[in-house]
């Protein structure tokens, strides 16, 4: 995987490292409006087994030694991953006033858990084999699967005629950075996380 065209392994490395957070920008713009249009309970069901996908592609990609594959695994894996505003947006719909803020904070919290400890984890399982992290996360994937499916409720079905795709251009999140307020609040935390 270090060799492919001939171009330097760091190069290689800083893009298979870069790939997957820019599937999760790209991704986290796209789900709220996507779960928007077709139901929150539907896109987490359809990203988290998604994703799981993509974890078993990537593994296999690197029993393969493609380094293509890989890329695009990890960058298929990262768009669905993205699902966190879907997230998001159903405690918002579901919750109010101070119990939504704690829930919030929770929900972050949750997240930087898992940042935390799957980097962890696949440190301690990559010993067994370099495809035993992204085994590990397909499997976790597929039991978040399984609870979005037992806890959350069918919504009822969309009215709205607009097409995936429709939603996906015209309704993404990145449209709010036309907003002053909210593309300082953007950069704000851009600096924050890089920092």
């Amino acid at each position: 995987l270090n060799t492919f065209l001939g171009l330097p392994p760091k190069l290689l490395f800083g893009l298979a490292l870069m790939i997957n957070p820019l599937g999760l920008l790209i991704g986290s713009a796209l789900m709220g409006p996507l779960s928007d249009r077709y139901g929150r309970r539907p896109v987490l069901l359809v990203t988290a087994l998604g994703a799981a996908l993509g974890h078993i592609i990537t593994a296999l990609a690197l029993v393969i030694e493609s380094y293509p594959l890989f890329i695009a695994a990890r960058l298929f894996t990262g768009l669905l991953e993205g699902n966190g505003a879907v997230a998001r947006a159903l405690l918002a719909d579901r919750l109010e006033g101070a119990l939504r803020v704690r829930a919030m904070s929770w929900l972050n919290g949750a997240f930087y858990l898992g940042w935390l400890a799957g980097p962890l984890l696949a440190g301690a399982t990559v010993v067994l084999g370099l495809t035993v992290p992204f085994w590990i996360a397909a499997v976790a994937l597929v039991g978040a699967a399984l609870l979005v499916a037992v806890a959350l409720p069918r919504e009822a079905p969309s009215l709205a005629t607009t097409s995936w795709w429709q939603v996906a251009r015209n309704g993404h999140a990145l449209n709010l950075l036309r907003h002053t307020e909210l593309r300082m609040l953007f950069i704000v935390q851009l600096a924050f996380t890089c920092g």
